[in-house]
Order: C-alpha cells, then structure tokens, then sequence
C-alpha cells in the first residue's frame, strides 16, 4: 500500500509542518 507509507512517511513531520505554517503567518501578519 503506497499510500500507507505515504502516511506513515509525513505523520512525523505533520507537527512541524503545522508549527511552520505557523509561524510563517505570524510573520506575514
């Protein structure tokens, strides 16, 4: 299943993609 490892690839990273989004609308506002 492809998208299973897709999955369980970004789980991980979700947190710091969250806080990076985060962080890059602070700054724009």
């Amino acid at each position: 299943m492809i998208g299973y490892r897709v999955v369980t690839d970004w789980l991980p990273l979700l947190p710091g993609a969250l806080v990076l989004s985060a962080l890059i609308r602070a700054k724009v506002l």
